[in-house]
């Protein structure tokens, strides 16, 4: 299985934000985007910890995060 590039993400994260400006208004649309937020941020957790199990360090997770490992452990070490 091969991982999709950051450029094929970005086209399919944006044409499903284009299909909820297409199918809810104002509001709506906010609260739809919250919640993708929070599910992807308990991805984002639940693979961080997945890593770390799996003998990654917090480095490690922080460089795929893009932040420091006191950051990536401070976030989702719990």
């Amino acid at each position: 299985m091969t991982t999709p590039g950051p450029t094929t993400t970005s086209m399919l994260l944006r044409g499903l934000v284009e299909q909820l400006d297409e199918s809810f208004p104002g509001g709506e649309r906010l609260a739809v985007l919250v919640e993708i937020r929070r599910l992807v941020e308990g991805e984002i957790g639940g693979e961080a910890r997945t890593m770390t199990h799996r003998h990654a360090s917090w480095a490690d997770v922080g460089r795929k995060l893009g932040v420091s490992r006191q950051a990536a452990w401070e976030r989702y070490h719990r």
